[in-house]
């Protein structure tokens, strides 16, 4: 059903963008291009998705492509819908904002995209950017309204469904919140962490964990590194929009939910 309601959200947006003045557009970024496997790695060059919805308009998003080199048909064909799953997402991150505030609005997008995991089991990434609305929303006081905005997607190569957060780690494990509390750190890549407001990380961690009754229902999604997982967990009400707590592999594994093998390179 999550599916078929994104699909039919796609096309709606899809059809609204085909009366704007600048269709869909896809150009290669110089920034980032893998051209051989490494480790097991699927080779991917970086695009932009530039829509218009309408003339006031214009949304940015950065994605993967992956090529495939290996001449198996089933490589192909899974990478194939690799693509199109990441694909999918990018015009539902654009198709959510517009959905929420309107086509006719005057809003910016602009999303950058980093993947973090790419071991040829699994594929984990992430996209994190800005909007910027320049119409006069009651009751802010000025013409400029800032939201940042994450969202991230990992897909499981053996079997080619998105793999949700809850779906690798068991969070109504007992032990779950109190590992996460104990564990989790600021993430390195400084890139991607909204900046809170007026809080610490261990304050943000502290203020979930006390005031609270269940913090883990605060998890919006998570990606997965190399060395762990970022958990993306929502706003509180003294933070910014979201923010972000690094754990590492050691401590998650007694909640890892699916073969222990996808995460060995």
């Amino acid at each position: 059903m999550k599916r078929i309601v994104c699909l039919l959200v796609c096309l709606v947006m899809l059809c609204s963008f085909a009366f704007a003045e600048e269709a869909v557009i896809t150009e290669v970024s110089p920034e980032v291009l893998i051209d051989e496997y490494e480790g097991g790695a699927i080779p991917y060059e970086m695009r932009i998705c530039k829509l218009a919805p309408n003339k006031k308009s214009m949304t940015y998003i950065e994605y993967p492509y992956f090529s495939d080199y290996s001449n198996n048909r089933n490589t192909s064909m899974r990478i194939s819908i690799l693509n199109e799953m990441v694909f999918d997402r990018v015009i539902y991150l654009a198709a959510q904002v517009y959905l929420n505030y309107g086509y006719e609005k005057p809003i910016d997008i602009s999303y950058k995209c980093n993947i973090t995991l790419n071991n040829g089991k699994l594929v984990s990434l992430v996209f994190w950017g800005d909007l910027n609305s320049h119409e006069q929303y009651e009751p802010v006081r000025s013409n400029e309204r800032h939201d940042r905005h994450i969202s991230a997607i990992t897909v499981n190569l053996s079997t080619m469904r998105e793999e949700r957060f809850v779906d690798m780690y068991n969070v109504n494990d007992e032990r779950f919140e109190q590992t996460v509390y104990n564990a989790a750190h600021l993430p390195i890549n400084p890139e991607m962490v909204y900046v809170l407001d007026s809080m610490t990380f261990d304050e943000q961690m502290s203020f979930l964990h006390d005031d609270f009754e269940s913090p883990m229902s605060m998890i919006m999604s998570g990606y997965l590194l190399p060395e762990g997982v970022v958990i993306i967990l929502s706003e509180s009400h003294a933070g910014g929009d979201y923010f972000l707590a690094q754990v590492e592999h050691e401590h998650m594994m007694p909640f890892w939910r699916l073969d222990i093998d996808l995460l060995i390179e």
